[in-house]
């Protein structure tokens, strides 16, 4: 178990830290592990304020938690592993979001020419190319 032993350095305000990390933390593991569920609960635990949006930091408390810290090679596999799967789901979501958008366009389309025109989606050409480019 790693114990931070960082002080803050700089203050940007009354509600900002600026810490420096022991050099036993590999920033990539650093980032996906302070982001992390169990870690943004620890920052909830440590700190006080209305609400989710705007709380209050108290260092003393924060300070004294504990991180496990795998070794620096096994947290930069962990690193890369975590890289390559979130940007394949990433990449996942334009697609969806892509294909999504072209529904509505669709949809927009069909209930313009229906009302303005008797337009039936069954009959058309359009419709069937996309239904069957996207089923």
């Amino acid at each position: 178990m790693f114990q931070p032993h960082f002080q803050p350095k700089y203050f940007l305000t009354l509600y900002y830290f600026v810490v420096q990390m022991d050099d036993c933390i590999n920033a990539g593991y650093a980032n996906y592990a302070f982001r992390s569920t169990p870690f943004v609960r620890i920052y909830e635990m440590c700190s006080r304020g209305v609400g989710s949006i705007q709380r209050n930091l108290i260092w003393n408390m924060f300070k004294q938690q504990l991180l496990p810290v795998p070794t620096k090679e096994e947290q930069v596999r962990i690193s890369e592993y975590l890289d390559d799967k979130c940007s394949k789901v990433d990449r996942l979501v334009e697609a969806k979001t892509k294909e999504v958008q072209l529904l509505k366009e669709l949809r927009e389309r069909v209930i313009a020419d229906a009302v303005t025109g008797g337009y039936s989606p069954l009959n058309s050409k359009e419709y069937e190319d996309f239904r069957i480019a996207h089923s």
